[in-house]
């Protein structure tokens, strides 16, 4: 399911920004500095376990929380490959606290994908609006790893924008 493009919203390469965005952290990129090589895909990590999670806590579908743990670990792996500050998504970076909580399988992931743990950056203070400043290296990177947009959850919407249209997508596969 896409999101809605309204008076709202722009896009940049495919990707929704809405004005009403915020963003609560970032991510420093680490370039790997271990021997051993990074893996040249894009992992689409899948934990039954951590999706449940996110699936229980985020509201969503269990194929949305699937989806969203894939997203999670393609930004982790884009992360140990770029020297950028990366700004991900308010529903990747709700979902990247959840891995997080699995502290032994987050801390396995990044050595095996990201050459070292992934530290969360969170802001303090107050949540700043996001930007095209802000996203720019972010979606370029999504596009030069991924080659494409890979699903609705890297659009830059407000959690409850996100939550609206997975709950949509839910009803009508229920009924």
């Amino acid at each position: 399911m896409q999101m809605q493009i309204t008076e709202n919203t722009r896009t940049y390469k495919g990707f929704v920004l809405h004005h009403d965005a915020k963003f609560t952290s970032d991510m420093r990129g680490r370039v790997n500095t271990l021997d051993k090589p990074l893996s040249a895909t894009p992992p689409n990590y899948i934990n039954r376990y951590v999706s449940a999670k996110i699936a229980k806590d985020l509201q969503c579908s269990d194929e949305a929380s699937v989806q969203l743990l894939k997203d999670v670990s393609n930004l982790l792996w884009m992360s140990s490959k770029s020297q950028e500050v990366l700004v991900p998504s308010h529903v990747i970076d709700e979902a990247w606290h959840i891995f997080i909580l699995f502290s032994e399988q987050y801390a396995a992931f990044c050595d095996k994908y990201c050459g070292g743990y992934v530290h969360h950056r969170p802001h303090t203070g107050e949540e700043r609006f996001i930007g095209l400043e802000n996203i720019s290296s972010t979606v370029d990177l999504v596009c030069q790893h991924l080659k494409s947009k890979p699903s609705v959850n890297w659009d830059y919407v407000p959690l409850s924008t996100w939550q609206t249209v997975h709950s949509q997508q839910r009803k009508s596969v229920i009924h």
